[in-house]
């Protein structure tokens, strides 16, 4: 008996070498067997046979299916044939998912670290440091007004009460003002 050249299975044709049952088309895609007569019932092709082309298959999905909401979980290494599959398009793959969540814990860490060490603040803490400190200055540049009037006005022999009158509206407005202005990115760094 002369050896075959061209190794196929036993009453199974080419087309049926490059198909499979639901159940290991469903393994392959990471759905429920249920899910893919689903699919099947939606369009997907299959032989008449019953079994499931797969370049076909994983075709008709990449092009039907939204995968962001397909609903199963990515399909291990070990059913893929790389020579037939279909890229996943901007799904995040197991290795971009774990970097992102590896790159978090170490902000995170980070985070701690600095917060230890006395270089991380609480910003609400900071805000309202911030906000004393302001209305500290507001209060003080007022009361200067207050007491220079008084200095400024034996100095210069005019009426002391006018004379606060005009600084004390002069140093509100330039409080006014200066609570209007924007802070440039990077001044207080």
């Amino acid at each position: 008996m002369a050896k075959s050249e061209n190794f196929s299975l036993p009453g199974i044709g080419e087309e049926d070498q490059r198909s499979e049952k639901r159940i290991d088309f469903a393994k392959r895609v990471g759905l429920s067997p249920g899910r893919i007569t689903q699919l099947v019932n939606n369009g997907m092709p299959t032989l008449p046979n019953g079994r499931i082309p797969i370049a076909e298959a994983l075709a008709w999905m990449e092009a039907n299916l939204d995968q962001t909401r397909r609903g199963g979980k990515p399909p291990p290494a070990s059913v893929q044939d790389p020579a037939i599959a279909v890229p996943s398009g901007d799904a995040p793959s197991l290795v971009q998912i774990k970097t992102q969540h590896e790159r978090a814990k170490l902000i995170a860490l980070k985070q701690r670290i600095q917060k230890e060490a006395g270089q991380l603040v609480n910003r609400e803490e900071v805000e309202r440091a911030i906000a004393a400190r302001a209305k500290a200055e507001r209060e003080a540049l007022v009361a200067w007004g207050l007491r220079a009037s008084a200095v400024i006005a034996a100095e210069v022999g005019c009426d002391p009460g006018a004379l606060h009158i005009v600084l004390d509206r002069e140093i509100h407005e330039h409080l006014e003002a200066m609570s209007q202005m924007e802070l440039l990115e990077g001044e207080f760094s």
